[in-house]
């Protein structure tokens, strides 16, 4: 807790939501581990069903989207997403930013109910850049060790995406219907 405020620092929330979100990858983690590429292929055969959260957060910290301020490349990584949502009938879009290769990606899920206001789930794609002397990993790859995801990114926010998404995606592929549009956006820069 930071001194006499009674609220918790930026700092202390990304370590806690990353406990939490380390603690459900934990959970479905499988033995075996995944290949150490620096890009997953692009279009991933996807089963939203058995989607590993680990699996995915691993997947996306394998895409290099880091920039220091001048924009990343998001584009793989928006198309990876794309194919995993359109897996599921969710309606989507990458939309491009005026420097290339970089782009936003939304899916939206649609309810029955035309006149509740929608929930955002608020994500983004991008990274601060790295010094790769101060990492003792492949800062993009993903590495799973002792029960912890280590990559840029993990804390925030791939790992946060990779969780909104498999809880989604599998709701999604079980048939549920919710009360009001899902819009998922993973935006290019926070």
């Amino acid at each position: 807790m930071t001194e006499g405020h009674g609220r918790y620092s930026r700092r202390e929330v990304l370590q806690l939501s990353g406990q939490v979100v380390g603690l459900a990858a934990v959970g479905a983690l499988v033995a075996g581990g995944t290949n150490a590429v620096t890009q997953p292929p692009p279009g991933p055969v996807v089963d939203p069903v058995h989607l590993d959260p680990l699996k995915l957060t691993v997947d996306m910290i394998r895409f290099d989207t880091s920039h220091n301020g001048e924009g990343g490349v998001t584009v793989p990584h928006a198309e990876m997403l794309k194919s995993m949502w359109d897996a599921v009938g969710a309606q989507t879009e990458i939309i491009p930013t005026p420097k290339s290769d970089n782009a936003h990606f939304i899916a939206r899920v649609p309810s029955a109910v035309r006149d509740a206001r929608p929930l955002l789930l608020l994500c983004h794609s991008d990274v601060v850049s790295v010094e790769a002397d101060r990492w003792s990993v492949d800062p993009y790859r993903g590495e799973v060790r002792d029960g912890w995801v280590y990559g840029r990114g993990a804390l925030d926010m791939k790992g946060t995406n990779a969780a909104f998404m498999a809880a989604l995606l599998r709701h999604l592929r079980e048939g549920t219907q919710f009360d009001r549009d899902i819009i998922f956006l993973s935006d290019c820069d926070e």
